[in-house]
């Protein structure tokens, strides 16, 4: 049997080889720590390994999962909110710690825990002179083998620090680890964990010039699964990969019904079907952009897949609310004005395009945002297209409350009992979806402003980033996916056609057209349905 797409890049993401996701680090980065959720496994764990050609001095190591953070660090002696983590020689001065603690992470702990009983561990790593000065050394390179545990010749070990009764920190001085293969910390538990790094400065008396100690090297995560994205990030690469198996079953289904009943086909039936393909077109596009981070790191390629996915999203979104808007109105169903049709028309597709284009830009600058991090002016500048965007749908919103109130009193005026029911439920299908859009619109953004006061909020999500992270947030997608199945079951192709020649106008007219055609179908004319 042929693998479909989905299962053939999902095969590509989960055969990625032993390719783990890396942070590097090098003396200077304005961050100090690296971290990634983990989900757990006979064989996930951290790897820390660093460039012996590009380190010297010593390095202070910590790894710890998020939910022991709390121990970490010490409160000043002047103000409680404010916590030193790291002993400094003018933290000596200050009085926070002592001159044994120099150069080391400090913890607060209650008095009946030890770090042995918590995910902290520490380690002290010393390096011989660097080969290179590092101010114009080159990159480093590192051998594909530092990735997996299982082709290390060795490992240096991490220590755990015993912690005295009487004071909250490890007593010192931890023995110094002469640096020769990377440092392992096994992960037996699934969580959020960090690794921590900082220089050691030299110990009093201080000879001139003071060699500082300077480090390059990287942090790699070796999750349950196979591929270079962190564990938060793969779960969006399963997701895209099951909405696009459902959104492929749901095309193959309407496909075969589609073709049984080609020769009745509607205006509506092609709207929609357009609007289908364009949504796994989508599905597929951001699949295809994960599996290729997952394999080969953030490209230029993946970022040109992300793109002409968010474009291909911001058409189908369009195209669904012209949809909507054309049924609302009952064009070439109803009846009615000719002339207030094509002016109907004539203003959706207006409409339409005005919102396509805004869309488009939006998309842009989100993508130049998420894969390029430009600067902030030019951020604000494609910000200021998601004012007309918003407008634009609004007024699509608006306009189709009023225009599918209206039309349902003139169907009713009318007695048109089967295609009113269509467009009776297709309306409250689109209410009620867009009632819970906003309603979890709202909660996320509630959420996302509470928790940026917290310190590990990061920490807290990291494994519903799917659902809740960018512009591509599953949860859109778990709102938009059942109303347009819905769509799709309630606008079926049948071998009827809706044609009206002439619109029954009598009770008795209508329950004979009910009773000859229960799909509401009326035969003739030359104005088709929606």
């Amino acid at each position: 049997m042929r693998p479909t797409p989905a299962l053939a890049l999902f095969t590509l993401a989960a055969t990625s080889g032993t390719h783990s996701y890396e942070v590097p680090f090098v003396y200077g980065d304005k961050s100090t720590q690296a971290c990634s959720g983990m989900w757990a496994g006979r064989k996930t764990f951290i790897n820390v390994t660093l460039d012996e050609r590009h380190s010297t001095g010593q390095l202070e190591m910590l790894i710890f999962e998020a939910t022991d953070a709390q121990y970490i660090g010490r409160p000043h002696l002047s103000t409680v909110s404010s916590r030193t983590y790291f002993c400094n020689p003018w933290d000596i001065k200050g009085g926070v710690c002592t001159e044994q603690e120099r150069g080391h992470f400090l913890f607060d702990l209650p008095s009946d825990l030890s770090l042995a009983n918590t995910s902290i561990r520490t380690s002290r790593l010393k390096f011989s002179s660097a080969k290179y000065h590092f101010s114009g050394s080159p990159d480093p390179v590192f051998d594909e083998l530092d990735q997996t545990m299982y082709d290390q010749p060795g490992q240096s070990p991490l220590l755990e620090p015993l912690v005295s009764q009487e004071i909250p920190s490890p007593p010192l001085p931890i023995p110094e680890i002469e640096y020769s293969y990377p440092v392992q910390y096994p992960v037996l538990e699934t969580g959020y964990y960090c690794v921590a790094y900082r220089p050691v400065l030299p110990a009093p008396p201080y000879e001139h010039p003071i060699m500082h100690s300077y480090y390059k090297g990287k942090v790699l995560f070796h999750n349950d699964f196979a591929g270079r994205l962190p564990a938060a990030e793969y779960a969006k690469l399963v997701f895209y990969a099951a909405t696009f198996s459902l959104y492929s079953l749901a095309a193959l289904v309407w496909g075969s019904i589609y073709w049984r009943n080609r020769k009745n086909m509607l205006p509506i039936h092609v709207s929609i079907t357009t609007i289908l393909g364009l949504a796994n077109l989508y599905t597929l596009l951001m699949l295809a952009h994960f599996v290729a981070m997952n394999s080969h790191k953030r490209s230029h390629p993946s970022s040109i897949l992300h793109l002409v996915a968010h474009v291909v999203r911001a058409a189908y979104y369009t195209l669904t609310l012209a949809v909507l808007l054309s049924i609302s109105h009952g064009l070439k169903s109803v009846g009615g004005d000719g002339n207030f049709n094509l002016f109907a028309k004539i203003c959706i597709s207006c409409l339409s395009v005005l919102h396509l284009v805004f869309g488009t830009l939006y998309a842009y600058g989100m993508i130049l945002v998420l894969e390029y991090y430009v600067n902030g002016l030019i951020l604000k500048k494609f910000k200021d297209f998601l004012v007309p965007l918003e407008v634009a749908t609004a007024v699509f919103v608006i306009w189709f409350i009023y225009s599918w109130t209206v039309t349902l009193k003139r169907m009713t005026s009318r007695t048109q009992r089967a295609v009113r029911q269509k467009i009776t439920l297709t309306g409250c299908t689109f209410i009620l979806a867009l009632v819970l859009y906003l309603a979890l619109h709202v909660y996320f953004f509630y959420r996302s402003n509470r928790g940026m006061a917290h310190q590990h909020t990061e920490a807290d999500e990291w494994q519903r980033v799917w659902l809740v992270d960018g512009p591509a947030a599953g949860w859109r997608e778990l709102v938009y996916m059942p109303a347009l199945l819905i769509t799709l079951y309630i606008w079926r192709p049948s071998e009827a056609k809706y044609m009206y020649k002439e619109v029954p106008q009598t009770e008795d007219a209508v329950a004979a057209e009910d009773e000859a055609h229960p799909d509401g179908v009326l035969v003739g004319g030359e104005d088709s349905g929606v």
